[in-house]
């Protein structure tokens, strides 16, 4: 079941839930980016100083064609830095 959250400029985040199962036990998310893949990462609340929750994405791996798993690179990061500079959620290495 996937529950689309936002898609702005070709960037759709959704969660896939039955996937996240297949790859490990904590809620696995997809970032699906054009042509470049399925970006697989993990969100996370953590608390910034103000003690307000925000969220922490840690990048896993992400899927190519015919389903090769690789890590992830630095251009890709980029473009999640267009997407977390939306204002969505923070990005740490």
């Amino acid at each position: 079941m996937k529950k689309n959250i936002v898609k702005k400029e070709g960037i759709k985040l959704t969660i896939n839930n039955e996937k996240a199962k297949l790859y490990n036990p904590y809620n696995l998310m997809e970032l699906k980016l054009n042509r470049t893949g399925i970006l697989i990462w993990k969100m996370l609340d953590i608390y910034n100083t103000k003690e307000k929750i925000v969220k922490k994405i840690i990048i896993l791996y992400r899927i190519v064609n015919e389903g090769k798993i690789q890590e992830v690179k630095k251009d890709i990061k980029l473009v999640i830095k267009k997407f977390i500079n939306y204002g969505f959620c923070y990005y740490e290495n």
